[in-house]
């Protein structure tokens, strides 16, 4: 079993928290060339394959590229393995967080969430003693600016003066989402089914006349601006999960 990161926007991790979404989408990062790596069994357009292959996407039938898309998947293929892990690896969420208390003598942080303002009142330690020390003193000198030099501060759970640190940046032992993948496929976005969408979080959508408009809506606000809109349909992974609870161990 591995362990790999992933990052939800701060909507996401609600919908994961609600228990309302199992599933996610990610696009398949390939550009030009669309890599079907085959064995020996496979054949294209009648013809024996020998060995691996590349072959430009265009000139594959899209019908025959599902088919050996799925067979490469399904025997996990070397280089066409799902980035995010297989059935059975773990997921930690990455998501937008800040420092909400430290403990200097001790090198402990407790962390606020900005998905849903939670405020993790364990203490947790920070291994890394180099990472520890740049956070307290980063975390101090927002706390002098917000309430002048003092030899200890004090504010309510949620109201911390330390600013809000990008999901990108979260450590594992930051995230308290763990989730562990239960299906990988492939298949095109617009490919989702009506189940699929609400597996993707479209419970109670509103302003939408069907779960899968909302998804349209979602998808489009979070990939748009990286050419990957509904419209221009990419290839994308599936990936399944359900939620476990968050080891304390790390």
């Amino acid at each position: 079993m591995k362990e790999h990161p992933i990052i939800f926007s701060s909507e996401m991790v609600r919908v994961i928290l609600g228990g309302r979404k199992t599933q996610t989408r990610r696009v398949i990062k390939a550009r030009n060339v669309f890599r079907c790596y085959l064995a020996d069994k496979w054949h294209v357009n009648k013809n024996p394959i020998s060995g691996w292959q590349v072959f430009p996407y265009p000139n594959i039938p899209q019908e025959e590229l599902d088919k050996l898309n799925q067979s490469a998947i399904r025997n996990n293929l070397p280089g066409f393995k799902c980035p995010y892990g297989q059935v059975g690896d773990r997921l930690w969420v990455k998501e937008a967080w800040r420092v909400g208390a430290w403990a200097e003598d001790s090198g402990q942080l407790a962390l606020d969430y900005m998905a849903d303002g939670y405020c993790r009142r364990e203490w947790i330690t920070v291994a890394d003693e180099d990472l520890f020390n740049r956070l307290w003193e980063q975390s101090t000198m927002e706390a002098q600016k917000r309430f002048g030099i003092q030899e200890r501060y004090a504010w309510k759970p949620g109201e911390s003066p330390c600013h809000w640190r990008s999901s990108i940046f979260m450590p594992r032992w930051a995230s308290r989402i763990t989730l562990e993948i239960t299906d990988v496929r492939i298949e095109r976005l617009q490919d989702i089914s009506e189940d699929d969408a609400e597996a993707e979080g479209a419970h109670g959508y509103t302003n939408a006349a069907s779960p899968i408009d909302f998804f349209i809506c979602l998808w489009n606000s979070l990939n748009t601006k990286r050419n990957f809109g509904w419209d221009m349909n990419p290839w994308v992974w599936v990936i399944s999960f359900k939620r476990i609870e968050q080891r304390r161990d790390i």
